[in-house]
């Protein structure tokens, strides 16, 4: 008995080089050598007839002929984060990247992406899958900017793939401009007057007072704050040293010093009169007052956290009636240095800006105020006008009778 033939996994399509039918499901597929030499198959996904395929197959070709053509694979796109993890890691340890910014990466992943694509061939993830996590995202009510950061995370790993080789085009570009994430805008960050900086001092709790009127006197990050030791305080030059920072404390692990984000923030910052009084009655009082101690710290010398400075003070906002964030005293601080007429060069030195133009983006408007409020005494003056008040012929010296 003549066993029956076996159906041929592809055949050649008449008359169209290197195009091919699957006899099994009617899929096309394209023959090409790859930039490593070797012959690959690849399926025409969403070729309906010979008319696409044809069509498929000649954009497929002019990728071939650039270079820009990838070779199959199987890895998945929960491989393609873990060697993206691995490259982060290698620039935090090497002080390239804040730790930060890897830990934010992890939870990104492991929250929101591992589970929805993690499992997913990287080159069958097409523009819908993405739609689809972000509306999943959309119907669980998260906040525009967890989806803002999750976009960005998919971006990262996307232009990863794409370096590596394992994708030729991200499905970030083809995704609708209507179901991509738009951040709200957030709040302006506002300059608090004299009277409010008071009100909130005021009404801050005995163990915050120090490290509130400290943001408001210098402009220092919270992390710097934090970070400060007694070794930082040079009363005789009336400096505060900014050499460390505070950070944020992990699952299993305490909050400690670490490096500067960037060398401009090392720096030395203005201790004006009325905080190097504060500060020295807070060392005096202190049971922790050696030169490695934190400024800011418990009872028992331990440094405090980040979250519990900003519920300090959303405490004395409340109490005081004056909504402040922590960067709202920063910029207050630095608000300050403008309107005393320090240049920009200056300002940012103090404010630990990686450049001038960073401060000038971001405090122009507090520059144009001082210039314009000096601009204008200026014109007033040339006008004579405080001679007039004083009874005199403006130029004359001489009074009016």
């Amino acid at each position: 008995m003549q066993e029956p033939s076996k159906q041929p996994k592809r055949v050649r399509v008449a008359g169209v080089p290197n195009l091919y039918i699957r006899p099994k499901d009617g899929r096309f597929e394209h023959g090409f050598t790859g930039l490593d030499g070797r012959w690959h198959v690849v399926t025409l996904r969403g070729a309906r007839n010979l008319t696409e395929a044809k069509k498929m197959q000649r954009l497929l070709a002019v990728k071939v002929d650039r270079g820009e053509a990838v070779a199959p694979s199987r890895a998945t796109f929960g491989e393609n984060n873990g060697d993206y993890e691995r490259m982060l890691s290698s620039l935090v340890a090497n002080g390239e990247r804040a730790e930060r910014t890897l830990e934010q990466h992890r939870q990104v992943y492991r929250c929101h992406l591992g589970p929805r694509l993690g499992r997913l061939a990287i080159q069958r993830v097409e523009p819908r899958h993405v739609v689809g996590v972000l509306t999943e995202m959309r119907e669980t009510a998260l906040s525009p900017w967890t989806l803002v950061g999750v976009w960005k995370v998919l971006s990262n790993l996307f232009n990863h793939a794409l370096a590596r080789g394992l994708i030729s085009e991200s499905p970030l570009k083809r995704v609708a401009k209507a179901d991509r994430p738009i951040g709200k805008t957030r709040k302006q960050t506002q300059a608090l007057s004299a009277d409010e900086c008071a009100a909130l001092l005021k009404h801050a709790s005995a163990g915050w007072h120090g490290l509130i009127a400290t943001a408001i006197f210098t402009g220092l990050r919270v992390s710097e704050l934090l970070g400060l030791r007694w070794r930082d305080v040079n009363f005789s030059e009336a400096v505060i040293h900014v050499r460390h920072q505070l950070s944020r404390a992990r699952t299993n692990q305490p909050p400690g010093l670490k490096e500067l984000k960037t060398g401009a923030g090392l720096r030395d910052v203005y201790l004006l009169p009325e905080l190097e009084s504060l500060l020295r009655r807070r060392k005096l009082a202190s049971a922790h007052s050696q030169d490695e101690d934190f400024v800011f710290g418990t009872r028992e010398g331990r440094p405090l956290s980040q979250r519990n400075a900003a519920r300090a003070l959303a405490k004395a906002s409340e109490r005081s009636g004056v909504k402040a964030s922590m960067h709202d005293l920063r910029h207050t601080a630095i608000s300050r240095l403008i309107a005393a007429g320090l240049d920009v060069v200056e300002v940012q030195r103090q404010a630990g800006h990686a450049r001038p133009s960073v401060t000038l983006d971001t405090y122009s408007h507090e520059f144009e105020r001082a210039k314009r409020s000096e601009d204008i005494r200026a014109k007033i003056a040339a006008t004579g006008i405080g001679e007039l008040l004083e009874g005199k012929v403006p130029g004359s010296g001489a009074a009016q009778i």
